[in-house]
């Protein structure tokens, strides 16, 4: 009786392992099958240097920076904002989503494709957005891109 129960566990862990498949499939980096990134051509600084204080400028050339993500909305103090930083600089993007930190963490590097945004400022802060609307004092303000819109102009990378 004793070898049967041996003979059993063996034929059992035998199976179990001939059942493992060794060659695993590689994950989805992005999205379905694409890992798309974009060429860059600007900087934070370069960008920032041509908007004029107290303005909202639409960006209407192809221009392309990368970044890495420093602050996010996960402490609830940059509410629809993220903080992004190259080594020329660091600009604020604006979005109009919550739980940016669950797709964009710190640390995440991101490519931003500015053709159709708007650049803006607020207490001499340069922005990004993708609309605006007029605040209780009548003026225009500078608001986040669409939540539907974002992967449009952000990239994410590694």
């Amino acid at each position: 009786m004793k070898i049967f129960n041996y003979i059993f566990l063996l034929f059992a862990l035998g199976l179990t392992i001939s059942c493992v498949d060794q060659e695993f499939d590689a994950p989805p980096i992005q999205g379905e099958d694409s890992f798309d990134i974009p060429d860059t051509n600007t900087t934070i600084a370069e960008l920032k240097a041509s908007h004029a204080t107290g303005q909202i400028e639409e960006i209407t050339e192809d221009l392309v920076f990368k970044a890495i993500v420093i602050a996010d909305d996960q402490s609830g103090n940059l509410y629809k904002n993220l903080i992004l930083e190259d080594e020329t600089g660091g600009i604020v993007l604006s979005i109009n989503a919550t739980s940016l930190y669950n797709i964009y963490p710190i640390g995440m590097e991101v490519y931003v494709k500015c053709k159709g945004l708007l650049m803006g400022d607020y207490a001499g802060t340069i922005s990004l957005g993708g609309s605006t609307f007029i605040n209780n004092s009548g003026n225009p303000q500078l608001g986040g891109i669409e939540e539907l819109l974002v992967q449009e102009y952000i990239v994410r990378g590694l």
